[in-house]
């Protein structure tokens, strides 16, 4: 070395200058890599967490959405449901106010033929026992009459008095008979409910 010039010595000192450049350029890289690299794991890991809470936002409402959906339709097939129950029960409603009323007609008109056939049974009987009444006053009559109009009665039994006004007087004591029954039979008819009922007979008017 100590034979050495002063050439060659220059040139290894710039050499060894430039080594020492080369490493510290060396480090430097390294270092910006790594500060790069990190830099670049804190961006991509900001990014995944901004996608993550985009990603948690979207399912978020995506599911609010599906909750609010679920629930309108659920809502609707609540009030389709009350519908129905609510024309059921008024369907039915309706049923039994119908059969209700079919069955207070039927009793009525039951009612009303029972009372009419009543009534009418009730006048039947009132007509012929006035009939009755009428033929046995006029047979009543007719054998008086025939009594009477016999030769063989004796008129010396009603003293001052002849014998046709005797008939007569016994004629209208049978026809005053007859028209008593009149009224029974019409105040009888009033208490049923029965109309005023035709006189029935050959008796003529009382």
């Amino acid at each position: 070395c100590e034979h050495q010039g002063p050439a060659t010595q220059r040139s290894s000192a710039s050499w060894d200058s430039r080594s020492a450049a080369m490493q510290q350029l060396v480090l430097s890289l390294v270092a910006f890599r790594k500060r790069m690299h990190h830099l670049w794991k804190r961006v991509g890991l900001s990014t995944l967490q901004r996608a993550n809470v985009a990603a948690i936002a979207r399912i978020s409402v995506a599911r609010a959405r599906r909750a609010v959906t679920l629930l309108g339709v659920c809502l609707r097939s609540w009030r389709l449901a009350c519908d129905a129950e609510v024309a059921s029960r008024q369907a039915a409603l309706h049923a039994d106010l119908r059969a209700r009323e079919q069955r207070q007609s039927m009793h009525a008109d039951l009612h009303r033929s029972r009372r009419l056939a009543r009534t009418t049974w009730v006048a039947w009987n009132l007509v012929v026992r006035r009939f009755r009444e009428v033929q046995a006053a006029e047979a009543l009559q007719a054998r008086a009459r025939r009594f009477l109009e016999s030769p063989d009665v004796d008129v010396t039994i009603f003293p001052g008095q002849h014998k046709q006004s005797i008939i007569e007087g016994t004629d209208s004591i049978v026809h005053t008979f007859a028209c008593h029954a009149l009224p029974r039979i019409q105040m009888g008819s009033h208490h049923s409910g029965v109309g005023e009922l035709p006189v029935v007979g050959s008796m003529g008017s009382c």
